[in-house]
């Protein structure tokens, strides 16, 4: 993880965040006990974290439509100056403050706003998620894929 904070939530963000996301059991446990197994660089990431944040919107179930809780941790002594790319990923210490790594900010995340990301995922994928993911909550906002693009690993 990176220590610029410009990826980082504000605090306000973060509160709003974190009381969003308190009613799920299930990611408050992911939480706990990624935090009591004590990985090097550990965060919960993905769509658990925005997903959780469009149920809260709008008022689904705490796990309406969540497929799964990633835990990602990173060893710096294996692989030195590697970043996340995980657009939203939580954090939570051992005195329980909460650090949230959100590049791009988590107002569309409470808006209920996607917008692609070229950067980090091809078309393809953008596409097959948000399809899905506007089935699921249809209120949903969808940017579409940008013209004249290039992607991870340079194809559109």
């Amino acid at each position: 993880m990176t220590d610029d904070l410009r990826h980082l939530a504000d605090p306000v963000q973060v509160q709003q965040l974190r009381d969003s996301l308190a009613h799920n059991y299930l990611l408050m446990t992911v939480l706990t006990r990624a935090r009591d197994m004590a990985l090097p660089g550990w965060f919960l990431t993905a769509g658990c974290v925005f997903q959780n944040i469009w149920n809260h919107v709008a008022g689904y179930p705490a796990n309406h439509g969540v497929r799964d809780y990633d835990l990602f941790y990173f060893d710096d002594s294996d692989c030195p100056g590697m970043q996340s790319s995980a657009p939203h990923a939580l954090h939570c210490g051992q005195s329980r403050t909460w650090t949230v790594y959100a590049p791009h900010g988590i107002e569309d995340a409470f808006t209920m706003v996607v917008r692609p990301n070229p950067a980090v995922a091809p078309r393809q994928v953008y596409v097959d998620e948000t399809t899905r993911w506007q089935q699921v909550w249809p209120s949903l906002t969808v940017h579409p894929w940008p013209s004249h693009t290039r992607t991870v690993g340079g194809t559109p």
